[in-house]
């Protein structure tokens, strides 16, 4: 799994959306306003938008990876993104 800090793995999220607008884009997916998503990438990610934000980006971004804190990696972990990366 990459080593990301929160803010890069939400920048990471907000990528899979491309290019210009992306940040839009994102915010559209995720129901809320852009200025939201800014406040966001300046402040942490709120605990109860961690699971959409993995789901909306297609599991490019992971839980552990947004709030570390939150969700600790597990070796065991069931969540859509690590069994991804076992079946690589």
């Amino acid at each position: 799994m990459d080593q990301l800090t929160e803010k890069e793995a939400l920048e990471k999220a907000i990528a899979f959306f491309g290019g210009r607008g992306a940040k839009k884009r994102f915010a559209l997916a995720m129901n809320v306003s852009d200025m939201v998503v800014s406040n966001w990438l300046k402040r942490q990610l709120p605990a109860d938008e961690v699971l959409t934000v993995e789901r909306v980006c297609g599991y490019t971004v992971s839980r552990h990876q947004l709030r570390p804190s939150l969700y600790p990696l597990d070796f065991d972990c069931q969540c859509v993104a690590c069994q991804q990366k076992k079946a690589a």
